[in-house]
């Protein structure tokens, strides 16, 4: 009988957080769990299968980098279940979690831990139907941050509502940023997630400018072009910026409308004064 509900995680050199989670995840009533070993050097797909049998391990050979949308969405794809809980492998689940979500969800809603805590925030669980009609984890992005906002962001635009299940069923295990970003070309927490932000921001006015998705060439010529500008713009001090000549579509009595996208991403302001507000300029 298939279940209701799978656990999806992945492992790229976290084995030691993995030994303490994939056990409960493996444990959950009514549900199935899956592992994406992403090249992990410490073969972690080997250790669950040893030590947690009634996990499926799908292995990624040959990275040099870990990819968490790639990984996310290999695993989904190895599901059965009609609704996918994707869970980090430094996340802890209690004992009755796939149970109790289980008995919240609802077709047209995804849902995510409340209150939101920064150690659970990327957990979500969607509907496998909608999930693939969005076409799941944008690949393009990679490096710390912002795949599971852009996930969110996508879902709501497919008319998904956000809904909640209770945060204290996870509970998520401290560690430093050197984890975090170990096998990321970007060795900066920060920047990448500044990067990926951007990238989210502006792929999302093209899509909605445009009324289609961004094609898959053009998403990975804006990531490249965003993973040079910005490191650059932080080495100098400069305000990293971005011009895109999005289309020339046709107006009134017979002109043509040349629509162009500018972003100019510079330091955070300093406090609000009087004199300051009077200069803010919106620009879109």
């Amino acid at each position: 009988m298939k279940s209701r509900i799978a656990l999806v995680t992945t492992c790229m050199g976290r084995l030691a957080h993995l030994q303490q989670t994939l056990p409960g995840m493996a444990q959950q009533a009514d549900s199935e769990c899956i592992l994406v070993d992403y090249a992990c050097p410490e073969h972690s797909g080997e250790w669950a299968e040893r030590n947690c049998p009634t996990v499926k391990v799908v292995r990624t050979e040959g990275a040099s980098g870990f990819n968490l949308a790639r990984a996310r969405n290999a695993g989904a794809a190895a599901c059965e279940a009609d609704w996918l809980c994707f869970i980090d492998a430094d996340v802890r689940c209690a004992p009755g979690f796939a149970a109790e979500v289980s008995s919240l969800l609802e077709p047209g809603f995804y849902y995510r831990p409340l209150p939101p805590d920064t150690l659970t925030w990327g957990t979500a669980i969607v509907a496998r139907s909608d999930f693939e009609r969005v076409g799941g984890y944008d690949e393009v992005m990679v490096g710390w941050g912002g795949e599971d906002d852009d996930l969110y962001a996508r879902l709501q635009f497919a008319g998904c509502r956000m809904g909640g299940f209770p945060g204290h069923l996870l509970q998520g295990i401290e560690h430093g940023d050197a984890a975090r970003v170990r096998h990321y070309a970007i060795k900066d927490r920060e920047l990448n997630h500044r990067i990926n932000a951007l990238y989210l921001c502006i792929k999302s006015d093209m899509s909605r400018l445009a009324g289609r998705p961004v094609p898959l060439e053009i998403r990975r010529t804006l990531y490249a072009d965003l993973s040079r500008i910005m490191p650059e713009a932080d080495a100098t001090k400069t305000s990293a910026q971005m011009n895109i000549d999005l289309a020339r579509v046709p107006f009134l009595q017979g002109r043509m409308l040349d629509v162009r996208l500018e972003y100019t991403l510079g330091a955070a302001p300093g406090p609000a004064t009087a004199d300051n507000l009077k200069n803010v300029k919106r620009d879109r």
